[in-house]
């Protein structure tokens, strides 16, 4: 066995340098994301402002102004989102040749995609992964085997989700990555056993996942190095499971093509995308960031509106003192006077009802305008977004959404990146793992055909 597989204290010490620099690198990233997050997947401020410890009534501020949110940005996230998926990009094999042999393979291949995609619903995680991208500004897919489920997966990833290499630009390009993971207590008590580790395993405890749920688990990583000369200790590279500072899995960097080869391939398990790209970073921006101040606003606009309304939109009695004690006023407004002003007995019959105020239009048009402003920092048009109902012709509506796209041609040429490396990495994996004869249903209309591939 290589030495660096009994070395447990090697690869703590590696694991820990590599997490603690792609945490460090990812930090104000994921701080902007989790603002993201907490307006689209939230509750907006009121939720931000329980996190901090602020003890407040739950409807109402400290000043009286109504509690308030409009979640227009979760609007936005999906819309972004389907502007990008409006496509359904995928991918297929295309033959070197026009041999027979490498017809057959390239036919055999998208077979084995289509059957993978029903099987693992990638639409709808590739789905998600867009609009996550959108939220935290990078997002992924994470594409392994799945040795106890024995066939490949998907996951779609967060921003919080892994860390990476600082020094790569591109995610192709990582000599490293690591991922966190949360494992059941079944999960972590048979990985202990297993690896026959000293001492008690960890227990569960609650977290907050990227949703906001809060779910118990044990927090656990995974490090995947790829081989290099600066890490002399791993010239095989390295895959390892490491938990609460405990090795209980590590092998040779498993995934491997061309492995007799001059030049192997060292396969990521996952990709990225990204909504805007940046010069020479891992991570991406992404304009959600410059949309939730203009949410702020909008919400603000909206807090005004309905806290002059409470004040004014009462009917007001004018009533003297005397009259005024022996009503039932709880539910008016009350103007009182006294009857002993001489001015005032002279006019006792103008007892009245005073109409409430009119609302002021300034305070809806800043609303509607920065509502505006919101969809235009995304990208998208005020026709596509909602925010304006004037009736367009087909044509007009499809170059609309055609300038939108180019206004987002950074997340589309990221997502169209990313979706031909999950299906290479996918059909790199089938080869290498599926071992055993296996067979597929593969559905094309009223006629059904079994695919027997191994």
């Amino acid at each position: 066995m290589a030495k660096f597989l009994t070395d447990d204290a090697k690869i703590v010490a590696l694991f820990n340098q590599c997490l603690k620099r792609g945490a460090t690198n990812a930090a104000p990233y994921r701080a902007l994301a989790k603002v993201n997050e907490q307006f689209v997947y939230g509750d907006g401020e009121a939720g931000i402002r329980r996190q901090q410890g602020a003890a407040s009534n739950p409807w109402f501020f400290d000043d009286g102004t109504a509690r308030i949110t409009v979640p227009l940005m979760d609007g936005l996230a999906h819309t972004w989102a389907s502007l990008l998926n409006s496509e359904r990009r995928s991918a297929a094999a295309a033959p070197a040749s026009s041999e027979p042999d490498d017809i057959f393979t390239s036919e055999l291949a998208n077979k084995l995609l289509s059957f993978f995609i029903l099987e693992e619903d990638t639409a709808t995680k590739t789905s998600d992964m867009v609009t996550r991208a959108f939220v935290d500004g990078t997002s992924g897919m994470k594409i392994m085997y799945d040795k106890k489920k024995d066939k490949v997966t998907w996951s779609t990833l967060s921003i919080g989700d892994y860390a990476i290499d600082p020094s790569a630009h591109r995610w192709r390009d990582a000599q490293w990555v690591v991922f966190e993971n949360w494992y059941s207590q079944d999960a972590i008590d048979m990985m202990w056993e297993e690896a026959g580790c000293d001492g008690d395993p960890p227990q569960e405890r609650a977290y907050v996942n990227s949703s906001g749920d809060t779910l118990y688990g044990v927090c656990g990583h995974e490090l995947w190095l790829r081989p290099t000369r600066a890490k002399g200790d791993f010239p095989k590279g390295l895959f390892a499971t490491v938990i609460n500072g405990v090795v209980v899995e590590k092998m040779a960097y498993p995934y491997v093509v061309g492995d007799d080869s001059a030049k192997p391939e060292y396969l990521l398990p996952f990709v990225l995308m990204k909504a805007r790209n940046r010069d020479k970073s891992a991570y991406g921006s992404t304009p959600c960031t410059g949309v939730v101040g203009l949410q702020r606003a909008v919400n603000e606009m909206v807090k005004r509106q309905m806290a002059l309304i409470r004040k004014t939109s009462n009917p007001q009695l004018v009533v003297p003192n005397e009259i005024a004690e022996g009503l039932d006023l709880d539910e008016v407004s009350v103007i009182r006077f006294s009857a002993h002003d001489p001015l005032v007995v002279a006019a006792a019959q103008d007892i009245r009802w005073v109409q409430p105020a009119q609302t002021v239009p300034e305070i809806a048009a800043a609303r509607d305008y920065y509502a505006s402003m919101m969809a235009a920092v995304v990208g998208i048009n005020d026709i596509v977004s909602g925010n304006e109902t004037r009736s367009l012709s087909g044509r007009a509506f499809e170059g609309l959404v055609a300038l939108d796209k180019s206004k987002n041609a950074d997340a589309a040429k990221s997502l169209d990146d990313a979706v031909l490396a999950a299906a290479y990495l996918t059909l790199c994996l089938i080869q290498l793992y599926y071992t055993d004869e296996r067979t597929a249903l593969l559905g094309d209309g009223d006629v059904a055909e079994a695919l027997v591939f191994k």
